[in-house]
């Protein structure tokens, strides 16, 4: 899966800020998604990550 573009979705982006800037979380569980123009979209993985059972 090689590209030049990679973009996080809004729900990935808000799940790595939700501590802020000075605690992000360790490990995330992601799915990324390859769209037909060839960018790499990256999704929260299915199931609970360890990052959200401490919340």
């Amino acid at each position: 899966m090689k590209t030049t573009e990679v973009s996080l979705s809004e729900e990935t982006n808000s799940m790595l800020w939700q501590r802020g800037i000075s605690k992000p979380p360790r490990k995330i569980r992601i799915r990324v998604v390859k769209d037909k123009e060839g960018r790499v979209i990256v999704f929260p993985g299915e199931g609970k990550s360890r990052a959200s059972d401490s919340v």
